[in-house]
This record gives C-alpha cells, structure tokens and sequence, in this order.
C-alpha cells in the first residue's frame, strides 16, 4: 500500500482487497442509496458504497457495459460502477441530459476523448470507451481505488514531509505524461486526484472543461475553482502547461497544510488573493513555504519551477528534523531569498490524540483565527465517489452580491466557499489578435485616400480602447476587493474623463514612435521607389497607406498600450461575440482593404484628401 493510505485512515476503495484496516466511510453512517429514476430504491435499504457485498445489482446495460452501482454525480453527469463484455469493472460516466443534448458539446467531447486516448502512464485515469452519438452519451474510464485527495485531507490531516513529496513526484510525472501527449489538464484540484494503493492518478481532466462550455453559454459565468485558476487564465489568457504547473504547486500546499491554498470566503476574495500570491503557509517550515509562494508568484518569469520545489520537498523529507530548528529557513541553501520562522516543535504542539500515534507529523498544522476558524468536519468520507461530487457544508453560505436568482446547480456551486464559479466580470475577455488585426488593416486602407480622416478614426478608436481598458480594469479591481455593489457601473461611468486621462498618458509613449517611424517611412520611400521595379511603391497613396499600418502596429505593441488592448476585449466581446460575428467583422474590414487596394494600385481613386485637416503634404 502506497504511504497515501496512512495508518490512521488507512482504507480501501470499491472492490479493493482489504489490505488495510477495515475502515469504511459512510456519509452520515448510513452510506449512499442508490437512488434514481433507473435505480428503484430498495425496500428501506441503503447501499453502502464502500461495501461491495451489499451493493445492489442491477440487470440494465448501457453501451455493452452492465452497471452495477452508482458512485456518484458531478458537474458532467452520474458516475456508475460497470462491467464490461470480460466482467472487468470500470466507472462509466453518463453524461447529463442538458451536456449530451447540446451539439457543440458533443463535438468538444470527442475531440477530448481523442485527446485522452494518446496519454498513457499510472498517474493517469485511462479513457476505455466514450459513446457521444447516442442518446445515451457516456465516457468510460478505469475504475481507480481509493479516496480523493479532497477527502483524504478532510478524514486524516495535513500531509507529512514524505507524503508531500511523494505526492508532488507522482502528480509531476503525471503533468509530463499530459503535456507530453499535447493535452492541458485545466482542472487540477484536490477533488481530480485520487489516492489509489499505487499513487496520486489524476482524472477528469479536459473532458470536464466541456461542461464549462455549456454553462457559460446559459448563465454568462465561467466556473471553476479559483484557489486553483491560474492568475494568468483569470487575467484572459488561454489555458496552457504553466496553468497546470501553477494548479500543482497549489494542490501541495493544500496537501501540506490541509487548508485551501488561498484561504476561505467569497470568489471574488479567493481571486484577489491569487492575483497577489496571498496564499496561506503558515505553520510549514521556512524552507517549505519560501519555495511554495514562488512557485504561487501571480509573474509566471518569477515562479520557482517544479524540479526545485520538488528537490526541497525531497531534502525536508530526506532529514526533517535539520528544518524544524531556529535558523533552518535562514541557513538552508535550497531556497534563496528571505526567511520566515519554523514553527514550534512537535512536542510542543497539542496533543493529537491515540490515533495519531506512529505518524510523522512533522508538519503540524496551526491554528486559524478565531474569524476564520472553520468547523469540525462532520462529514466522513465515503471511498469511490464521483472526484467532482461537492461534500455538503456544514453551514450554508450566503448567496453572493454578484450572482443573484441563479436557479440550477450553479447557485448550489456559488454557495460552496470551496467551489465557487469563477463570475464572469472577474476574467478579462479572450484576445483575439486575428479581429484585431483585420481591424487595423481596414482602418489602415481609409489612409490612401483620406489620410485626415484615417488619423481622426484612429485616434477616437485608440483613446476609447484606452479608456475602456482602464474603467474596466478599475471596476474589477474594485469589485475584487469589496465585492459587487449595485453603482458600480454608474461610478465607472462617472469616472470616464479620468480614465480617458490616463489612457491618453499610457498611449503618449506608443503614439510618439509610431508618428516617428510613419514619418521615417514618409521620407524614405522616394529612395525606395528609385530602385523598385514597380512604380507603385512610389505613389503617395501607397505609401500613405504602407505608413498608416506601421504606426498603427508600433503603437498597438507598445507596453504602455496595456489598456488599449486590454479595451479591445472588452469591445470585441460585446460586438463581437460569437466566432461567427467575429469572421463577420474581419470580412468588412478586409473587403475595405481589399476594394481600396485594387483602386490605389489602378489609380482609380485620385489624390489623397487631407481634410477636415487645412494641410497638404508633398514629398
């Protein structure tokens, strides 16, 4: 048995062999009924689904695949317990109605089922079978043994110095196993890792982000959770391999301290928090929690890579007690930068109690404040459950300012501080560089045949992208740190002359060198014109229009035009919201391109016109 299946808690999962002590979880003592419009509950009786003995069977078949148990219900649909043709059991997911029903999700689901079928490796919950055609959609996986993660912290505590980096090796060698494959988690929690007999196995990854889909096209939020987002993916960033680097060290710390990474409350205050790398290590060792909030850096340049927070945890484990002593943050040569103190000694901490006898507890947790102090788990945990099943709470939590009346399971999402959807106002719009760009070579084509009113278009659209970015960043900033209030739009309102200010100063440094380098090229095209074999390049519309796109690029890549582009965003995801809205606007623009182009080079439009600017310039 793996050391993830600690003495104290030691169990089995669903069909397991019982090598450890008989401990079985049950949810209120009476386990799960296997309940539901296909399963008829039994006269009175309960099935415990840590007791396959007394697990009822059932005669129906899905797909070929005969199930025989319900384990739980997720996000995606309801997780069975199966056998297949040869009798070996698997965990069959059946999508729900509202995701199988829905052709784009459909189509997404098979291309993550495509995905997963090129991952191999034990850290890693194989894909057997998917069915996405039929009526009765479902995803087929191995039948891992044993809890989660999630709940393993929840009945046994934080992780030991061996048990950390055991679990940080086996999660790594799952992540190359992924990103090797080409594939991106984009949902690594404690509740999508399992502790099976052999090591951590990651499930549910990529197939879970199509549920996602489907509820940000109902309800307008994206969900998640944040103590686990990658602040660069909350900034507007695709999901990527540094997201799930970012997501594991945060699952470790999780692990070290068995609390939630960025503490507890409300999303927008978990998110404030990850944007600043305020995550909570105390009561860890200097040199472990230096290297994890390096590791947690918001700058991706600035994080510490997972080979050195492994080499750390490896050294702790290797000789714990040398980094419980007084100056082992500060002496220690594995981790640069400033020291924090170790927490006290073991003897000196409360007493655990019989049961924790024989652990290496050797990273106790601290207490928390008597504001944040959560508690006592009430809950035990029941073994081969759905990974992305919600533990009840143990008291209910407010509904948040920000998502008021939702019905459906994302109101029963946003009332679990755990795992709360990420609100949609918190996550800056996708880029969208192809939009962009055939936007700017439309208002580039106005500059052959009037350059005046190219400048004057220009001008207001690059100001208002200014502005735009600048009152939206102020009022998601804002709403982070106190959350959603009822004026908050009326204030950024209010507020648009000091934002178009400070768009206009950002801009000023992007706007000198693109004037500089329109007017360079105004200068030196009549050299260029003497040698090119075509006389076009030498005509003044030409070079107008060559002049107009360069200013407009170097303008637009200027750091300092952050809040202009961060405005074209938010701009292009009210226009433009939809693929097909955006292919809409990128055939305008560049059939002006296009139309105007055909004219310049034909000499069919005549002299440029400067108006309503009284100026003409010759060179």
């Amino acid at each position: 048995m793996s050391h993830f299946a600690r003495e104290d808690h030691a169990h089995e999962g669903a069909g397991g062999d019982g090598a450890g002590p008989e401990t079985t979880r049950r949810i209120d003592g009476a386990g799960e009924s296997v309940a539901g419009p296909d399963f008829p509950e039994s006269a009175g009786e309960a099935v415990t689904l840590d007791a396959p003995s007394r697990a009822q069977h059932w005669e129906r078949e899905v797909g070929g695949y005969r199930l025989v148990r319900r384990l739980g219900s997720g996000g995606m649909g309801t997780v069975y317990e199966a056998l297949d043709g040869g009798g070996r059991p698997v965990a069959l997911k059946m999508l729900h109605p509202h995701i199988a029903a829905d052709p784009q999700a459909r189509r997404r689901l098979a291309r993550e089922v495509a995905l997963m079928h090129r991952v191999s490796g034990t850290g890693v919950a194989q894909v057997l079978d998917a069915e996405v055609e039929d009526v009765e959609a479902f995803v087929v996986t191995e039948l891992i043994e044993g809890p989660t993660l999630e709940e393993d912290l929840t009945a046994g505590g934080p992780f030991s110095a061996a048990e950390m980096a055991g679990l940080a090796h086996g999660l790594a060698e799952a992540l190359e196993a992924i990103h090797a494959s080409g594939v991106v988690h984009r949902d690594l929690k404690p509740s999508n890792v399992m502790l099976s007999p052999e090591g951590p196995v990651l499930i549910d990854f990529g197939i879970a982000q199509v549920a996602d889909d489907v509820r940000l096209t109902q309800t307008g939020l994206v969900t998640g959770t944040p103590g686990y987002l990658d602040p660069e993916v909350i900034s507007g960033a695709d999901p990527g391999p540094a997201g799930d680097w970012w997501a594991w060290a945060a699952v470790i710390l999780h692990a070290a301290t068995a609390r939630p990474p960025f503490g507890r409350g409300s999303s927008q205050a978990v998110l404030a928090r990850v944007s600043t790398g305020r995550c909570d290590s105390d009561g860890l060792p200097g040199v472990v929690s230096g290297v994890l909030r390096r590791a947690l850096d918001p700058d991706p340049s600035r994080r510490a890579a997972a080979e050195e927070v492994m080499s750390v945890l490896d050294a702790v484990a290797a000789d714990p007690d040398s980094y419980l002593s007084d100056d082992a943050a500060a002496t220690s040569p594995l981790v640069p930068g400033p020291s924090t103190s170790p927490p006290p000694p073991p003897d000196s901490a409360p007493d655990a109690g019989p049961e924790a006898g024989g652990r290496t507890a050797i990273l106790p947790a601290v207490g928390y404040p008597a504001h944040e102090a959560p508690p006592p788990p009430r809950y035990p945990i029941e073994p081969g459950t759905d990974a992305t099943r919600r533990m009840p709470a143990d008291a209910p939590a407010a509904p948040n300012a920000w998502q008021p009346g939702l019905g459906g399971q994302n109101q029963t999402l946003a009332t679990d501080p755990g795992h709360q959807p990420v609100p949609g106002w918190a996550i800056l719009p996708r880029p969208r560089p192809f939009t962009v760009l055939a936007v700017g070579i439309g208002l580039s084509a106005l500059a052959p045949i009037l350059p005046g009113v190219f400048l004057l278009t220009a001008a207001v659209v690059l100001l208002g992208a200014a502005m735009t970015g600048w009152a939206s960043r102020a009022r998601r900033t804002a709403r982070m740190r106190r959350g959603v209030r009822p004026g908050d739009t009326a204030r950024m309102i209010v507020a648009l002359p000091w934002s178009l200010l400070r768009g206009l100063v950002a801009l000023l440094p992007g706007l000198l060198l693109g004037a500089g380098a329109a007017a360079a090229l105004w200068w030196v095209t009549p050299e260029i014109a003497g040698r090119a074999a075509e006389p076009a390049w030498g005509q003044e519309p030409v070079v107008l229009g060559i002049a107009a796109a360069v200013a407009l690029t170097v303008v637009w890549l200027t750091p300092t035009s952050t809040s202009a582009r961060e405005g074209a965003r938010v701009w292009l995801a009210v226009v433009a919201p939809s693929a097909g809205y955006r292919a809409f606007v990128i055939a305008i623009f560049l059939l002006i391109a296009v139309v105007v182009a055909i004219g310049v080079l034909g000499d069919s439009l005549g002299a440029p016109t400067w108006a309503p600017f009284p100026i003409t310039l010759t060179r």
